[in-house]
């Protein structure tokens, strides 16, 4: 386990803010249903390894973005895997870090299960010492650094598809909260790049001016307890999506479990859903409940894991060209 008690402290300061971070356009890219996954290799199999990418394992790197600044980040690689494999590109919630990402992630269990790469891109701190941050507003952003947040993880995206052996058809973004507003403006703007979205507990308003005509299936999961980011006003964010998209209006609510209410929006040109925890929060579902402030964050289940509903998500889609 790594250290996560500075990074605490800097969620506990800013805890509040969370959920702000400008207004965000939707992704635009196409997908479609997955092929069906091949089966890892066995315990016996020899480890497949790609030539020129990282070993298997937690490795830290960096990599010189568009706007000139050297970017830090992780990247998790499991023992065994198909080549080219998944990437799954994490971004985690204002004032978090890489650290505290590797962590509380359950995605290590999956990315094993399913031979998947993972990697945590580090955002930058605001001026002044203040908290990590991700410039996720489609309006320019006042940063006296110059910071490309876009710019930076669509390079990372290209650099690891050159690099670790990564099917280009096979990207997807996963956002928690400011992180999930990041993750909705890459996929906006960059839409060759990203075959479908996560997003947990951000905002995703409308798409506005993304680029080009492919559009990024979205599933969007929210706690109906969130203190933070509304969740009726959230929802509508999610139904002007679907409109966009050519959803009929009002989808139909299937109450999987107790916990758990699901939405399949109809007749949509990329598939919307939005995924209802009951009695949850602002974070991931399945964070450990102990390391948030539930009175300010909401309460946390443990019942739902947020990498499970992701993966399955991911492994349903891939990007057309």
């Amino acid at each position: 386990m790594r250290v996560v008690v500075t990074v605490l402290l800097c969620l506990v300061l800013v805890a509040t803010a969370c959920g702000d971070g400008g207004d965000v356009e939707s992704q635009a890219v196409s997908a479609t249903t997955a092929p069906a996954k091949s089966t890892p290799a066995g315990e016996d199999d020899p480890l497949v390894t790609c030539p020129s990418g990282p070993g298997a394992g937690v490795s830290d790197a960096m990599i010189e973005a568009p706007d000139g600044l050297t970017r830090q980040y992780a990247v998790d690689v499991p023992e065994q895997r198909d080549l080219p494999s998944p990437l799954v590109v994490d971004l985690y919630l204002l004032g978090g870090s890489v650290d505290l990402q590797l962590d509380l992630d359950r995605w290590s269990e999956v990315a094993d299960a399913e031979g998947i790469v993972v990697v945590y891109p580090e955002a930058t701190n605001l001026p002044d010492g203040g908290p990590t941050f991700w410039y996720s507003s489609p309006e320019p952003a006042a940063d006296p650094d110059g910071a490309d947040d876009v710019g930076f993880i669509a390079t990372l995206i290209d650099e690891l598809v050159d690099t670790a052996c990564i099917d280009a058809d096979r990207v997807h973004l996963i956002g928690t909260s400011l992180g999930a507003n990041m993750a909705s403006l890459v996929a906006c703007r960059r839409p060759d790049l990203v075959a479908s979205v996560v997003t947990v507990g951000g905002i995703t308003p409308a798409t506005g001016t993304c680029a080009g005509e492919r559009q990024a299936p979205l599933l969007h999961i929210h706690g109906d307890l969130d203190p933070i980011s509304d969740h009726a006003a959230t929802h509508s964010d999610v139904e002007t999506w679907a409109a966009e998209r050519g959803c009929e209006p009002s989808p139909p609510v299937e109450q999987v479990t107790d916990q758990l209410r699901r939405e399949d929006f109809v007749g949509c040109t990329a598939d919307v859903t939005f995924l209802t925890i009951v009695g949850h929060g602002h974070l991931r579902p399945g964070d450990p409940p102990d390391v948030f402030d539930e009175a300010r964050f909401g309460p946390t289940t443990q019942d739902v894991i947020a990498a499970d509903l992701a993966w399955e998500w991911f492994d349903r889609h891939v990007r057309t060209r």
